[in-house]
């Protein structure tokens, strides 16, 4: 909500037109995907594409959050993000 409008109310027409899949299936460096089970605006299954793609990163599925796990769950993500920075030698 604190983004500009213009990024605000076009987001939403452009995201789905913009397929990233081929790109993020190169990605070679340690990759930490926090989601929550309860997105409505990008749901599980969804980012099960996105998921089989990348098949090396840290998946981490939050109960009860959605869309913002920092601002929903933010010891919890906090964590998540410490811990793996820590495991990667951060």
């Amino acid at each position: 909500m604190h983004c500009s409008p213009e990024i605000y109310f076009s987001n939403p027409e452009t995201m789905h037109d913009t397929i990233l899949l081929q790109q993020a299936a190169e990605i070679k460096v340690p990759v930490l995907i926090l989601h929550g089970r309860q997105d409505v605006i990008i749901p599980v299954t969804e980012m099960i594409h996105t998921i089989g793609v990348m098949q090396a990163a840290r998946v981490v599925l939050l109960e009860k959050c959605g869309h913002s796990p920092f601002i929903e769950q933010p010891e919890c993500a906090a964590g998540e993000f410490f811990g793996f920075l820590k495991a990667h030698g951060y």
